[in-house]
């Protein structure tokens, strides 16, 4: 079985399960049944020399790694230097099934903790929180690792991105092809509004919240991100499909989706399996890492700052937190 399909199969199960124990049935859109093929094989995109190189990293010994967190600092770009706003000791975040764990640069663990079910998507808020998103429920952890905030998802319900912005918890729900967003105090709130339908063909609906409070969600099967205000409002939206660079390719992509401090963009795609930095309008800017630097079944890959000026890879199929920097 490919990476794609057993990495597809994970993840429609689990949402499976759940809707199953709610008396319902999932489908993949256009009516396949799930799990029932693995992604098409694409054609080869043109070669663009990567303006990054690889610097380092180690392996994970975590089982079926989904989510990564790490700095708030800026990623360097020719011509300017690096400047870096990250405060936490804690650089980098991952999450898989049943466990949270922190590792320094070099790569070691500082700490563990285990979680109920698998984490699907984190995030964190202004104030340093660590937020995590499984299969019924998103919850904030506190200092000690428990538990300090649990809001309960619907049943069915498969988290794809978690942002906390506004005031609000966003959370993308692949089976529904929705997304949801609760106050404070866990009661549901108003949804989107000013927006087309979410096309998401695959279990990849990546979100990330921007530095002016707007929140980016991919809507992969479109091949753009749109962005919504608190009130729930679309106000903008770039990305077009495509082959080439620029663009977003095969059936559904971004697959996910990070916004630097300065409002760039960090996005990764699968099928072709690649990296890339966008300025802050959505226009291409450089690649930071290609298709023939990944695996070809490659799928779930996860960015982000490294607190030093380059950029931390979580690759779930090789098991690895892989650590790029610009080209000198």
């Amino acid at each position: 079985m490919s990476g794609t399909t057993r990495r597809e199969v994970l993840y429609w199960g689990i949402a499976a399960v759940g809707a199953i124990g709610a008396g319902a049935g999932l489908a993949l859109a256009g009516g396949k049944p799930v799990g029932g093929s693995s992604a098409p094989t694409l054609p080869s995109p043109p070669v663009v020399p990567a303006a990054w190189r690889e610097t380092g990293g180690w392996a994970l010994d975590l089982a079926h790694p989904h989510a990564l967190v790490g700095g708030s600092g800026d990623v360097h770009v020719a011509g300017r230097a690096t400047t870096s706003t990250w405060t936490s000791t804690l650089p980098l975040v991952v999450g898989g099934d049943r466990e949270v764990r922190w590792f320094s640069l070099d790569g070691t663990e500082l700490r563990r903790v285990a979680i109920d079910g698998a984490v699907l998507a984190m995030a964190t808020s202004t104030d340093g929180s660590l937020w995590l998103a499984r299969c019924g429920a998103v919850e904030r952890l506190a200092a000690d690792g428990s538990v300090a905030w649990r809001c309960t998802l619907p049943d069915g319900c498969l988290p794809g991105g978690l942002a906390v912005a506004g005031g609000l918890i966003w959370v993308t729900d692949c089976a529904g092809r929705r997304v949801l967003r609760f106050a404070a105090d866990g009661s549901p709130a108003d949804g989107l509004s000013g927006c087309d339908s979410f096309i998401i063909p695959s279990p990849w609906f990546p979100l990330a919240s921007g530095p002016d409070g707007l929140v980016w969600v991919a809507n992969t099967g479109r091949h753009r991100l749109e962005a919504y205000g608190s009130d729930g409002r679309q106000v903008r939206s770039w990305g077009v499909q495509g082959m080439d660079v620029p663009r977003f390719c095969g059936c559904c992509n971004p697959a996910f989706v990070h916004v630097l401090p300065d409002g760039r963009f960090v996005t990764a795609e699968k099928g072709s399996p690649r990296i890339k930095l966008h300025a802050a309008d959505g226009t291409f800017s450089e690649l930071v890492a290609g298709p023939e630097v990944f695996h070809p079944d490659t799928v779930g890959l996860a960015v982000a700052p490294d607190g030093r000026g380059g950029l931390a890879v979580l690759d779930p199929h090789v098991g690895r937190i892989r650590l790029f920097g610009r080209n000198a």
